[in-house]
C-alpha cells in the first residue's frame, strides 16, 4: 500500500484531514509495507516494525491483527446462521475456517501493515476515536486489496 492509497482510505473512512496529516508525519506506510514484505511471519514483521517504530508495541500489533481475524470469523458465523440450512451449514463451517486460515496465510502481510497504521494512529492521539474501528477495517481491507491487485 502506498502513502497516497492510505490517505485516500483514511479520508473515505471519515478521518479528518489534520489527523491524516499527523498519521502520515509519524508513520510511513510504504516503509512499513517494505518491512512487512521482508518478514517471513507476523511475529517477525511486528518485531521489525517495533525496531523501526519503538512506540508500536509488538503485543498491540498482534492484538490488532487478532481482533481483525476474530471480527471476520464472527461476521461470517452470523451470516452462516442466517443463510444456510443446518446440513449445509456444517459443511460450510469447515470450509469457512479453512478459508479464514488460507486468507491469513495469504494476506497476513497486508493485515500487519494495516494493524501498524491503526495502532500508530491510536497512539499519536489523532482524535479518531470511534472512527478508528471503521478506519481499521478500511485500512486493512485496502491493504489486502492493494496486495491482491499487485499479484494480478
Amino acid at each position: 500500500m502506498t502513502n497516497t492509497e492510505m490517505k485516500a482510505v483514511l479520508k473515505n473512512a471519515g478521518v479528518a484531514v489534520e489527523d491524516i496529516a499527523k498519521i502520515q508525519e509519524n508513520y510511513d506506510v510504504e516503509r512499513i509495507s517494505m518491512i512487512v514484505e521482508a518478514a517471513s511471519n507476523p511475529k517477525s514483521a511486528f518485531n521489525a516494525i517495533h525496531a523501526f517504530y519503538p512506540e508500536l508495541e509488538v503485543e498491540k500489533l498482534q492484538e490488532q491483527m487478532d481482533f481483525v481475524q476474530e471480527q471476520l470469523q464472527s461476521d461470517e458465523k452470523e451470516n452462516q446462521k442466517e443463510d444456510i440450512k443446518k446440513e449445509l451449514y456444517n459443511i460450510f463451517v469447515c470450509g469457512f475456517f479453512d478459508s479464514i486460515k488460507n486468507f491469513f496465510q495469504s494476506n497476513w502481510k497486508a493485515v500487519a501493515v494495516g494493524a501498524a497504521i491503526v495502532v500508530g494512529a491510536a497512539l499519536i492521539g489523532t482524535g479518531v476515536g470511534a472512527i478508528i474501528g471503521a478506519a481499521a477495517g478500511a485500512v486493512i481491507g485496502a491493504a489486502v486489496g492493494a496486495k491482491s491487485l499487485r499479484a494480478i
